[in-house]
């Protein structure tokens, strides 16, 4: 068996191997690869290893870069006039106008109906951010009753879930769901205060 590093440099896009040490990699980003190979060819990864490791690090990279220019990419995104896109072969446009008609409507049904005990089931959640058991809020919580229930509307609104998943229990952590995380940073006065 052969030990290797390998350092694939994105900003030169060379590949070198060397004996595993800990050398210095010889770009600014660098991703490192440690292993042993047992194939009879000698130290380093095979041409399939970087296919492998090629088809992974494109989206990391892309990622790493929307992340770096996130500011640039939100002001540029702000100025988007309409937006197309395909489905099943049909062109669909939309302006940023509707397209913000549309998710102000979405939104309005997440927050029909619910009334002040719920917004503040819903806040108390919000702050919590995970840290507290549906025993911490409702202590002596038991399914079917009104407790269960108001956990229950909140998420069919889309609004809460279970930490762990599954259904309600005393020791599960209610969280906000993705999209009501999404909207209350985006719009922090959106979700009314008890």
């Amino acid at each position: 068996m052969t030990a290797y590093s390998t350092y694939i440099s994105a900003s030169s896009e060379q590949v070198v191997n060397k004996p595993s040490n800990n050398a210095n990699p010889p770009s600014t980003i660098t991703v490192l690869i440690r292993g042993e190979r047992d194939d009879g060819h000698g130290g380093g990864p095979s041409v399939a290893d970087y296919a492998a490791l090629s088809a992974l690090l494109w989206p990391l990279a892309v990622i790493f870069v929307a992340w770096l220019f996130r500011r640039e990419v939100s002001v540029l995104l702000g100025r988007i006039k309409e937006v197309s896109f395909q489905v099943l072969g049909q062109k669909i446009s939309i302006s940023s106008d509707k397209a913000s008609d549309v998710l102000e409507e979405m939104a309005g049904e997440m927050r029909s109906d619910l009334r002040e005990v719920h917004w503040k089931l819903f806040h108390q959640i919000r702050r919590s951010d995970g840290s507290e058991r549906v025993d911490d809020i409702f202590p002596g919580f038991k399914r079917d009753t009104p407790e269960h229930k108001l956990l229950g509307e909140l998420r069919g609104r889309n609004l809460i879930r279970p930490l762990e998943g599954g259904a309600w229990r005393d020791f599960k952590h209610p969280v906000l769901t993705r999209l009501a995380a999404a909207i209350a940073r985006v719009k922090p006065d959106f979700f009314p205060t008890a």
